[in-house]
């Protein structure tokens, strides 16, 4: 009786060991990087919509330069790269910290989004009218350096 307690408790530490371990192995990238602060316009996107852009405002914590970000690394969930030439460095938000404005084709989002709402098995057309709230995560590089942000936007379906 005493060695099966002994052969439960030893099991149980194992199995947290493992979990513990995957827990860490799926930390998210900025556990390893830069965590970023990241604002995504426009904050309610309707799949219907015709615009030209989304657009992503990147601020990095004290010590570092968002001037040093190359804009060609930057991708929107890892799978939509910002306008290489649509970039500028200033402080939209006015709170004396440099940021960089990305932009990203509207459209490629969007179809991006659809996809994502599939895979989540969510029919846009029986959305609430509030709308579902869809998590976006902004990555890239500096020069040695990763950097990962994320904001959540409200996508609608209305027409």
């Amino acid at each position: 009786m005493k060695m099966r307690k002994s052969l439960v408790l030893t099991v149980c530490v194992l199995c947290l060991f493992i979990v513990a371990g995957v827990l860490v192995l799926r930390a998210p990238f900025a556990a390893f990087g830069i965590g970023a602060a990241v604002d995504i316009y426009p904050e309610t996107l309707n799949l219907k919509s015709s615009g030209t852009w989304v657009t992503v405002y990147i601020e990095l914590p004290e010590g570092y330069n968002v001037s040093d970000i190359n804009v060609t690394t930057v991708f929107l969930d890892g799978t939509i790269p910002a306008d290489s030439e649509l970039w500028k460095i200033g402080d939209y938000d006015r709170d004396g910290v440099s940021d960089m404005m990305v932009k990203f084709d509207r459209l490629a989002v969007i179809d991006y989004i659809w996809a994502k709402l599939y895979r989540m098995r969510i029919d846009p057309s029986s959305f609430p009218k509030e709308g579902v709230i869809v998590k976006l995560i902004i990555t890239g590089s500096l020069d040695t350096e990763t950097i990962e942000g994320s904001d959540t936007i409200r996508v609608i379906y209305q027409g």
